[in-house]
């Protein structure tokens, strides 16, 4: 496919802008192969290009959304579902566990099918079953007469598993161990015991913050200021009947396998940079490996030094990954302007008024807008404004747990932002597609996580 043939078939459709998503390159070709040709756990057949980071979504969305639309009727459909889920959550548990005992013997299609499988599974649950889920909790409230509030409460509860969470439970450990005043301390000063405590914790969970391009493990030194922000709050506890219980864990089961494909998505490609520096040497340059495709990034580790003939692709956007008949091809942009003339004539923003997204953590809050568009930004987050990103993250987690109230253009209940709401009780609304083209820095907004509205004042 050439370009000229590319930009006719754009012209053919209706592509619309649709989330930001700074993965290394290889991984957004694994999402683009995963939605489009792989069929575990589902089948999507979802045409999904990539034009620089962003993730376009086709005009078949809808119709893709709306065929699955009686999947929770189906128990079998739904037990199968979770099985393949399992399937594939053990053989990344077994990838990483090879990786860390052994880098060496690293399996590169191993890997691939992997990271693939991981993709589809997470793919399919943003984009079909988190709005599924949303639906079916609802209808069990109708149909068994109780508070769909009270089905939230228990929901949300039980989905917070993630190694985020877990990280943040034994960070309140380490530091519950200081008294008041000792908690004031800078890391320097710490005793010798709590920072050997914290150096172990940055071992184990430090690749919590590679999920995006370019992050670096954090250190102990970081994890220290988190902890210095995080409050042990007590569990929900909600009382439901079993049956209840027992109609709710199917979407339960499903939102935490997704939780833990992240995870280990992002575990995985941690120790695969690991692998490449091993391998690569003095040829590793992270600037040119995180903008390659798998494929380039084999070659060049049979043969290190032809990393060389890459370097045009250092930090380099202006590219497009367009999956079409069984193949995704790829295309790499020479310059800047022919890169924005391409894209403006392939991608439509439609832009609402209105500003509605789904309620991932209840509550109704008044304050200021802090738009967060980079890491650069919460330098100047203050306590008590409402965070509003394209999509929340990890290196974001001390300013959310500060936030009166936290809105992203993109994600489901089961996304970052929601998952984090709702451990610190912060009321969330996600995947409004617009928040942060509307909204600006200093807007008096009310955010009403119960209706999914958020509000200029």
């Amino acid at each position: 496919m050439t370009l000229t043939q590319a930009l006719k078939y754009f012209k053919s459709q209706k592509f619309t802008s649709g989330g930001v998503w700074e993965f290394d390159w290889y991984l957004d070709l694994f999402f683009v192969e995963a939605l489009s040709f792989t069929s575990n756990p589902v089948f999507l057949g979802y045409d999904q290009p990539v034009l620089g980071d962003d993730f376009l979504n086709p005009p078949t969305k809808f119709k893709i959304i709306s065929s699955f639309s009686n999947f929770f009727s189906n128990t079998k459909q739904v037990s199968e579902l979770i099985k393949k889920q399992l399937q594939i959550l053990d053989s990344a548990i077994h990838q990483v566990s090879d990786s860390k005992k052994d880098l060496n013997s690293f399996d590169s299609s191993q890997y691939k099918k992997v990271q693939i499988e991981l993709s589809q599974l997470m793919a399919s649950v943003s984009v079909i079953f988190d709005n599924l889920i949303e639906k079916e909790i609802q209808e069990i409230s109708q149909n068994n007469n109780v508070s769909s509030d009270l089905l939230n409460d228990y929901f949300n509860a039980k989905t917070a598993v993630t190694k985020l969470n877990e990280s943040n439970q034994k960070l309140l450990a380490v530091t519950n161990s200081l008294d008041s005043q000792a908690t004031k301390l800078k890391f320097s000063q710490l005793p010798a015991s709590v920072k050997s405590a914290l150096k172990l914790h940055a071992q184990f969970y430090g690749w919590l913050n590679t999920g995006l391009r370019g992050r670096k493990p954090w250190t102990a030194r970081e994890f220290y200021n988190q902890a210095q922000n995080l409050t042990k709050k007590p569990p929900v506890s909600v009382s439901l009947s079993p049956k209840i219980q027992s109609l709710l864990n199917p979407l339960i089961a499903i939102c935490n396998n997704d939780n833990q494909a992240a995870d280990l998505q992002v575990e995985l490609c941690y120790y695969f940079q690991k692998y490449l520096k091993l391998k690569l040497g003095k040829f590793y340059q992270p600037s040119v490996v995180n903008y390659l495709s798998y494929d380039e990034i084999l070659l060049i580790v049979t043969k290190p030094h032809s990393i060389s003939k890459y370097q045009s692709r250092a930090n380099n956007l202006k590219r497009l990954a367009l999956p079409h008949n069984g193949k995704i091809h790829c295309f790499y942009f020479k310059t800047t302007p022919e890169f924005n003339r391409f894209k403006s004539l392939v991608c439509e923003l439609i832009l609402s008024s209105e500003i509605i997204g789904l309620c991932a953590c209840p509550g109704v809050v008044e304050a200021q807008v802090k738009l967060i568009k980079s890491t650069k930004d919460l330098k100047d987050f203050k306590k008590g404004q409402i965070m509003v990103a394209v999509h929340t993250q990890p290196s974001f987690v001390a300013q959310m747990s500060q936030a009166a109230a936290i809105v992203t253009d993109i994600g489901g209940i089961t996304s970052h932002a929601a998952i984090l709401s709702r451990e610190f009780n912060i009321p969330c609304v996600v995947g409004t597609q617009n928040a942060t083209k509307l909204l600006k820095d200093g807007d008096l907004i009310q955010v009403n996580a119960t209706t999914g509205f958020v509000t200029k004042l």
